[in-house]
Parts: structure tokens; sequence; C-alpha cells
């Protein structure tokens, strides 16, 4: 059986006996590798994006969550690793960049443009590192040597131009709620990954499904605090890990908290999605400042910051 693939990178119905005279930008898989099947005409759109940014800028992101219904979200988030990471010197993409994932061999849309805009960008130099989020823990081996994209452990700690920050996705610090904790739990365990990738994907695809029901079900029976970090633990791990900036994301509240620990003013800053057109969130670093943005596939890169900070008035802890 011979798949074919569209111009968005989505596999074709092989039912569609008159699939070449009708959809001529098709082409077999087989001529497309996995790590280099678009190109020319098979390009998904052209980039609309118009930034001018300088080295030492690293930008942080959360919770993309891409998926094959909202297109919008995957076009923009194409558009950025395309045009818009071109003079940065980093990424880092702290979980759920797809909204699911079953596997390095999930090749369901629109995983695979996805990758090879990656593998793109870290071609041009440009180091993209990711966290495992609660929707794409199994992000594997696979996808980190076909992207080029480097998979860090959740928390890590990370150098940006002087100053340790704590990365992690944010669900570690919701311990308020005990039943998502066991789930969490059971899902990282490497015997359940195993077994549960052993599956066929069809099979994989069910199992899923049935859980996404249950937590949407969930969910919506929580108190909102219960599904927010706990103070308690926000304040250990920065003292853990002995660091004065912490960024998260899983709770989708943007936002940056300036509190008070130890005696000394630390910074939290939460990630907020990219579900809404113009209020795809991301953290703006740069040698001096910190700004949380929004990424559109208008003109401007990032509109007027939510939020601005200068790094020289915080002190390190001690």
């Amino acid at each position: 059986m011979i798949l074919f693939v569209d111009r968005f990178g989505e596999l074709v119905n092989r039912r569609q006996r008159s699939l070449l005279r009708k959809n001529p930008d098709a082409v077999p898989i087989f001529l497309c590798p996995i790590i280099n099947y678009i190109n020319g005409s098979l390009r998904p759109y052209e980039s609309q994006i118009e930034i001018s940014v300088t080295l030492m800028t690293t930008f942080l992101i959360s919770d993309i969550h891409l998926n094959k219904v909202q297109r919008e979200i995957v076009e923009t988030f194409l558009s950025f690793l395309n045009d818009g990471i071109r003079n940065t010197d980093m990424v880092y993409i702290l979980g759920d960049l797809f909204d699911l994932w079953l596997g390095d061999d999930d090749a369901r849309f629109p995983h695979l443009p996805v990758m090879d805009a990656l593998r793109k960008a870290t071609k041009r130099g440009v180091l993209i590192s990711v966290l495992h989020g609660n929707h794409d823990f199994l992000l594997g081996k696979r996808f980190e040597k076909i992207t080029g994209c480097r998979l860090l452990p959740d928390p890590s700690v990370i150098d940006l131009y002087g100053k340790r920050v704590l990365i992690t996705h944010g669900d570690i610090l919701c311990t308020d709620d005990t039943s998502y904790q066991k789930y969490r739990n059971r899902i990282h365990n490497s015997l359940y990954q195993r077994v549960f990738l052993s599956l066929p994907m069809k099979r994989r695809i069910i199992k899923a499904a049935s859980v996404q029901n249950v937590s949407k079900e969930a969910v919506r029976n929580k108190p909102v605090h219960v599904m927010d970090v706990n103070k308690n633990a926000v304040e250990r791990i920065m003292l853990t890990y002995g660091v004065q900036y912490m960024v998260h994301g899983h709770t989708h509240r943007s936002a940056i908290h300036e509190v008070s620990l130890k005696g000394e003013t630390v910074v939290r800053i939460v990630l907020g999605d990219w579900y809404k057109k113009d209020a795809k969130t991301i953290l703006v670093w740069e040698k001096d400042t910190f700004r949380l943005g929004t990424v559109t596939r208008a003109v401007q890169f990032y509109k007027t910051p939510l939020r601005a900070s200068r790094l020289s008035k915080h002190r390190a802890l001690s």
C-alpha cells in the first residue's frame, strides 16, 4: 500500500483513486522522508511574521497544544519556527507542544510538518530544548533524533545570561490535586509507557480518547484553586534548587509573580497557552530584561508586553 500526504503533511485517504488528478500537490510518502518531506510547493503556507530581534535573546513558550482541528495554531507555530526565531540563541518549550502524542511513531497531523520545521530550525543553529508535558509525555529519542531538539528532565535548571532559572512544565507544583498526581506518577512510569507503546496505534488512540474524556469530566468537577500550583510546593522547589527565577506553564494563567522567600525577592513566571488567536504567550528573555508578550502572524512579533522586569533589581538567593 502506498500512502500519500497532502500539502499540509496530512495523510490522504488511500481510497481516493483519483488523488493525483484532484490534488496535484499530493505525493507518495515514500518520496518524502520524515525528516525532509516538505519543500517547495509542499510548504503549508507562506509566513506572515516580520520581526527584528538581536542575539542574546531566548524565547520560552509552553502549552501550544498543536492538534489537527485548530489549524491556526499550527500555522502560527510553523511561522514562528520558520521566521520568528532566526536570530535567537535558544528556544525552550516547557511541555504540551502537542495536544496528544502517542509515541514517536505517531504520524498523524500535525506531527510531521512540525517535526520538519523543528529540524530546519535546529539545522540553522537554533538550540531548541523541550520538556515533557502531560499531553506529550511520550516524546522520545526518535523525536530528538529527527528534530535535533533536546529533551530535558523536568525540572531542569538552565543558565540564561548569568541567571540560574528553574524550568518545569508546572504540573508537579499542583500538589493539591492528589488524583492528578497519582495519574501523573502512573503515566511517567517506564513500565507503563513500554506496555502502552507496545500496543498498535489504533488501540493507543482509543485508550487515549477514553482517558481524555475522563479527564475532561474530572476537570469540570474540580474547584479551580485545586488545579493551580501550591504555594508551599513553589517555595520548596525554589529553595531546593537555590534559584531566584522559575518559569512554568500547565495552568495557562500567564503572569509574573514576585514573592518574598527567606528575605529575598524571587520571581515565578507563568506562561499562558496558544489557544486564543491574538494571545499566544511568549517569554522573551534578554541579557538584562525579560518580558511576557504574545506571538501573532501579523506584522508584530509580540505586542505590548504584559509585564516587563529589569533583572538587575533582583539579588540571587544565598
